[in-house]
């Protein structure tokens, strides 16, 4: 092998080397959405009331519904706490619990 396919054999791999790094290295956009139309909103918080447990707020942005979820430690199940129409509440003129 001579001096010039071994610069051409290193610049390559140099290029290959340096387009992988690219391709692994850059974040991709996580997309955990079911197929269709709906898309849905995770927001996790305190749950008023319980302690030491949190509260999972999952809000369907397409029907405007929200549901708050909490994780049963003693049988390993979500249970849900409670659930409202985003869009009846808004029409309402924000005057709901608090």
């Amino acid at each position: 092998m001579d001096r010039r396919s071994l610069g051409a054999l290193i610049t390559l791999n140099l290029v290959l080397t340096s387009a992988l790094a690219v391709v692994s290295l850059s974040p991709q956009p996580a997309s955990a959405q079911f197929s269709g139309s709906r898309e849905y909103l995770m927001i996790a918080g305190e749950a008023v009331g319980r302690t030491s447990q949190n509260v999972v707020y999952i809000a369907d942005t397409s029907s405007q519904k929200l549901a708050a979820i909490i994780f049963n430690s003693s049988n390993n199940k979500f249970e849900l706490v409670a659930r409202r129409d985003l869009q009846s509440d808004s029409q309402a003129g924000g005057g709901g619990r608090r």
